[in-house]
């Protein structure tokens, strides 16, 4: 639907190929082993709090995203309560702080 199928593939993960869902760390860990890397070397942006539980599970970095249309000050709480490294309000946002990783 949104045109960007060619640019991810074959690396298109979901939780229909692993056992657990999130808060399960499953499917993060399915992505880096087929990525080829270390837990500790992903960061994983995540707008749920079963996501940000999922990717601590994993032993990786996670930051909250905050640029979907769903969204509220209520959700930026929940991201923070379940340990969101930072909060990120947008794709720009995030595409400046990776220049600076």
């Amino acid at each position: 639907m949104t045109g960007l199928w060619d640019r991810f593939a074959p690396h298109i993960y979901s939780a229909e190929q692993v056992t657990h869902s999130k808060p399960a760390p499953d499917l993060f860990l399915l992505a880096e082993r087929e990525l080829g890397v270390e837990p500790a070397q992903c960061l994983v942006i995540e707008d749920s709090v079963n996501g940000v539980m999922a990717a601590h599970a994993a032993g990786m970095r996670v930051w909250g995203f905050m640029g979907g249309g769903h969204m509220d000050e209520h959700s930026r709480k929940r991201l923070v309560a379940a340990r969101a490294e930072r909060i990120v309000e947008n794709w720009k946002e995030v595409a400046t702080l990776f220049a600076k990783l």
